[in-house]
């Protein structure tokens, strides 16, 4: 879409692979109108797989959809994108097994050619039960911050927001933390985002903080 808002030309598939369902999209923009689709598929041949399509400017395709994920065992969905104004990206997803507790969130760093930048790597390092529904966010110089929910109780309640600070070339900068203040009941589902100079908001549902069912929560 143009700036304001007219559309330029018509929908049109991302997937070039077609058999099954191919959903869970996550998509980003760079200053040029260039960008990156990623999405869940069916096609390593061993569960769940997460995938790319890169495009131009005038949204053409620059070669074909390629796989995200290394590890191929069991599942891998979900996938979430940012990337750096050099067009750098990282991708983080949900991930079955690869943490050795169930599910798990992992992420790997991408050239902007698309060419990955090493192999996947975990992001929590705390595996005790479910780390899943990852968010993810850079600044200009491809640090970023990816942000899950985390059912281990480890707000002292039930599901938790944690999220963990990595720099340009996926070094941990300090631990995970707790980004909600509020750990009644549920936090779930985050949504993250950063400034070019690398301040940044989480947003998640929080139930029961409104006083009335799931409230739209955030923090900086």
């Amino acid at each position: 879409f143009a700036a304001d808002t007219s559309p330029r030309g018509a929908e049109f598939r991302v997937n070039t692979y077609t058999t099954g369902n191919q959903f869970a999209d996550g998509v980003s923009v760079g200053a040029n109108g260039d960008f990156v689709v990623v999405w869940t598929s069916y096609q390593d041949g061993n569960g769940a797989s997460v995938h790319g399509q890169r495009y131009d400017g005038a949204g053409s395709p620059l070669g074909g959809e390629f796989q995200l994920n290394s590890y191929t065992f069991s599942h891998q969905s979900q996938a979430e994108i940012a990337r750096a104004a050099d067009g750098r990206f990282v991708v983080s997803w949900m991930s079955y097994l690869q943490d050795g507790s169930v599910q798990g969130v992992a992420a790997r760093r991408f050239d902007a050619a698309g060419n990955p930048l090493g192999s996947d790597f975990m992001v929590n390092s705390f595996t005790l039960a479910d780390q899943l529904h990852s968010a993810i966010a850079s600044d200009a110089n491809g640090n970023f911050i990816v942000a899950w929910r985390d059912q281990a109780q480890r707000d002292g309640s039930s599901w938790g927001i944690f999220a963990q600070a990595f720099d340009a070339g996926g070094n941990r900068l300090g631990p995970d933390f707790l980004v909600n203040t509020y750990t009644t009941g549920d936090q779930f589902i985050p949504a993250a985002s950063m400034t070019a100079t690398g301040e940044f908001v989480v947003a998640f549902g929080s139930r029961l903080t409104d006083g009335s069912e799931e409230a739209a929560m955030a923090r900086r």
